[in-house]
């Protein structure tokens, strides 16, 4: 009986690797679909305190907020579109970046990224095998399905688009804000004793921009509460639009490929020469930096959207009783960096 050939099963360890990545590829898709449900939604409210009229921005986003909380935080959906969608969305995304990362697919014979062509086969939609010989271009490095033949680092930084990079970053943070604004809150010991729903509002995020007690004996060197807060806040609203908005483009163009429409375009075979090697890659930069256009413009509005009905929110607020003022204030000095700020 006859071993199978290497190239026989360098094929099929091939073919293994890409149905993982498609499978992971789903689950980033569909958990990320499920969160953005979740955070529409949560967002509703400061989106729509912009276009409050004056001194009801605060009355107006907190019962959008509470409306709100009916779909996204009870004992069914909460579990699943929130905390279960975010650990399945950050799961897949490292793992099929993992993948990628260290254990890339075989070399091509080319030594340029862009110059190699390769002679293999896909699957198609309907399970049949298709020949094809293409160019390879960045897409087919940042999708994986092909090495670049260099080091884990250097595969790293060719598959990290800024999407991907701006999820690194945004991750930190929507777990600081999540712990922030719903885990501390529902600590039950005293002086916190399990803020309420009602309790648990904008005055809550609003305190977050106010000094802390005892502000003018600490040192000037630390940042005050409205700085950090404003950057903070800036920073998780700004990447989270970035992210989502590049996030839905994906996943459209992901669904336009599975359905085949621009098929044909990916299977041309190009000139295999240096010139147009660059030439093909400065015009398929070009050509992705047009199509971002919109989508970054999209992110924009939508930072500026939030921001602004954030800002309203804190400006219009009138403040909590003591006895509240007290909770909030043992809820931040547990989370840092707000326990050392003034």
């Amino acid at each position: 009986m006859s071993s199978p050939s290497p190239s026989s099963a360098t094929a099929a360890t091939r073919k293994r690797r890409a149905r993982v990545l498609r499978a992971l590829s789903q689950a980033q898709q569909v958990s990320a679909l499920a969160f953005g449900s979740f955070a529409i939604v949560h967002l509703a409210a400061p989106a729509l305190a912009l276009i409050a009229r004056r001194n009801e921005a605060h009355e107006l986003a907190t019962g959008t907020m509470l409306l709100g909380r009916v779909w996204y935080q009870n004992v069914l959906s909460e579990p699943i579109i929130v905390w279960g969608a975010l650990s399945v969305h950050l799961a897949s995304s490292f793992a099929r970046k993992g993948i990628v990362v260290l254990f890339p697919a075989s070399s091509t014979t080319s030594a340029s990224p862009l110059g190699r062509q390769l002679s293999d086969k896909d699957e198609g939609d309907e399970g049949q095998q298709v020949e094809r010989k293409s160019q390879v271009s960045l897409s087919d490095y940042v999708q994986g399905l092909c090495s670049y033949g260099k080091s884990a680092f250097r595969r790293l930084s060719t598959f990290s688009d800024l999407h991907t990079v701006s999820g690194w970053i945004l991750a930190p943070f929507v777990l600081h804000h999540a712990y922030l604004n719903r885990i501390v809150p529902s600590n039950p010991q005293h002086p916190i004793s399990a803020l309420s729903p009602s309790e648990l509002e904008y005055t809550y995020v609003a305190h977050a921009f106010g000094p802390a007690p005892g502000a003018l004996q600490t040192p000037s060197w630390i940042p005050s509460r409205a700085v950090l807060s404003s950057a903070a806040y800036a920073t998780l609203i700004g990447l989270s639009m970035y992210h989502s908005a590049h996030g839905v483009r994906k996943i459209l163009a992901w669904s336009a490929r599975g359905s085949g429409t621009g098929t044909s375009d990916r299977r041309k075979s190009v000139d295999s020469t240096e010139s147009s090697s660059e030439t093909v890659a400065s015009g398929k930069v070009g050509t992705a930096a047009r199509r971002r256009r919109p989508w970054n413009l999209a992110a924009g509005v939508a930072t500026v959207v939030l921001c602004g009905g954030l800002t309203r929110l804190v400006m219009e607020a009138d403040g909590s009783p003591p006895f509240l003022s007290r909770r909030f204030e043992a809820c931040y000095t547990l989370v840092w960096p707000y326990s050392r700020a003034v």
